[in-house]
This record gives structure tokens, C-alpha cells and sequence, in this order.
């Protein structure tokens, strides 16, 4: 699953809508004093509904990906299907949020991570992700229409 940031495809929602977390001085949880920017990514595959975001979380003055952190917000069962199979540690991960294994994680992930989880507790929060999503799903599956359409104006088999 290869995964594109909300920005890409939807600039002005992104730029709205994008959470941040500013620390102060003497934050008792020992997160640097910085802005955090949890910049939203979706997979970006025509027709997949893997029901997860990866959360690229940027620290806005030493500009780098200080965690990256994924979610999927169905249940088990829904993973379960999706993957085709029911590999315990597998799709416990597909569900979130659980650091991305595949990524490079920064000294302050797991902080990241649970500062997440607990901004995901909020119902409002969880829903604005998910519509965030179903907006991202729509312009891939657009895009992936169009180059149908061109695919098929150009005799090529689709």
C-alpha cells in the first residue's frame, strides 16, 4: 500500500483541516518545545479500501518525520477480510494506531504515538480522519477512471 499525503490531492482541505500540536517550554510528557505537524496520508491504490491513514507526524522547527504512525479504525473482522487471511500480529497492526514498522522512527515515537491515540479517543477527531479518506478514495478513483477513459480512447484493453 503506497501512501500519498492528503496534501497532494487536496491541498486547501489539508491546509485547513491539518491537526498541530504546539509544545511549550517544560512540557511534563519531555517532548521538545516544537510545533508537530500529523500530516494525514491514504493509500493511494485504485479500487483498495484498506480503511487506514498514516499519520507522517513533521516537526515543524528541526523539519523532519518524527514518527509515523498508521490507523485503521474498522474491527478485526474487517482486516481479517481485507487481508485474506487472520495472522494475529498482522492484522493487529492494520488496526491503530501502531507505529509503522516499515519506517524510520524518530526518539519521541512512542510519545507521538500515544499523544495520537489519545487525540483519536475523540469521536470528532476519529470521524474527520475517516472523511478525509472517503474524500482522498474519491479523487484516486476519479483520476483512475479518467486514465481509463484515455486507456480506452487510445485502443488499449482495460
Amino acid at each position: 500500500m503506497p501512501y500519498t499525503l492528503l496534501a497532494t490531492r487536496l491541498p486547501e482541505l489539508a491546509r485547513r483541516e491539518t491537526r498541530m500540536l504546539v509544545v511549550p517550554d517544560g512540557d511534563p510528557d519531555g517532548l521538545p518545545p516544537d510545533s508537530y505537524a500529523f500530516l494525514e496520508g491514504f493509500c493511494d491504490e485504485p479500487g483498495c479500501d484498506c480503511r487506514r491513514a498514516v499519520f507522517f507526524v513533521r516537526s515543524v522547527k528541526r523539519n523532519r518525520i518524527e514518527a509515523v504512525i498508521g490507523w485503521g479504525w474498522e474491527d478485526r473482522r474487517f482486516y481479517v477480510r481485507w487481508l485474506g487471511e487472520d495472522e494475529p500480529l498482522l492484522v493487529d497492526r492494520l488496526r491503530g494506531p501502531s507505529l509503522e514498522l516499515a519506517a524510520s522512527q524518530g526518539e519521541y515515537a512512542d510519545l507521538l504515538l500515544s499523544i495520537l491515540a489519545d487525540g483519536l479517543s475523540d469521536p470528532g477527531f476519529g470521524e474527520l480522519v475517516r472523511a478525509h479518506y472517503a474524500a482522498f478514495r474519491r479523487c484516486i478513483e476519479a483520476e483512475a477512471a479518467q486514465d481509463c477513459d484515455r486507456a480506452s480512447d487510445c485502443g488499449h484493453d482495460h
